[in-house]
């Protein structure tokens, strides 16, 4: 498990969210953001590389980093082909954060039953806060929420 200075904030939800939902959303998120980086300490923002919230939080993560230079995005990538089902479009999003990712962790080289879950469990792992986009008691979010408060790690639904 790596060990980061300052407060630790990881996001997990949806990949597919209503266009109005999204835009709301990522407004709040940017919002709730700063309101952590300014006055709780937080530094290193966790996401997992997938569409939808996800990306919402990557993007605000940067869009926050022109104002707060030292906070830093990490992604953690469940296998190397993540993008390939992805629109040109979310693939150029992607890429976009890739490389402006302060650290990338790639989980597994190629798709593994498990790979998803192992990736959830390193965004949780570690950190102080669990930011989530859940409306729905199954999947992935909230098998990641679940695991979350089942090690203490405080968890906020913003859906």
């Amino acid at each position: 498990m790596e060990k980061f200075e300052g407060k630790v904030c990881a996001f997990t939800g949806h990949r597919e969210i209503e266009r109005e939902k999204a835009i709301k959303t990522f407004e709040f998120i940017k919002l709730y953001l700063e309101k952590l980086i300014v006055e709780e300490g937080y530094t290193i923002f966790k996401a997992g590389g997938a569409i939808g919230f996800d990306a919402i939080c990557a993007e605000s993560v940067l869009r926050l980093k022109e104002k707060y230079p030292h906070i830093e995005l990490h992604l953690y990538i469940p296998h190397l082909r993540q993008s390939a089902t992805f629109t040109e479009k979310q693939k150029r999003v992607y890429m976009k954060h890739i490389n402006a990712a302060d650290k990338r962790f790639v989980i597994s080289e190629k798709y593994t039953r498990g790979c998803m879950h192992t990736r959830n469990r390193a965004l949780v792992d570690g950190s102080d806060l669990l930011i989530a986009y859940l409306t729905q008691n199954k999947g992935g979010t909230f098998y990641t929420v679940d695991y979350a408060r089942k090690k203490g790690v405080e968890t906020i639904n913003v859906a």
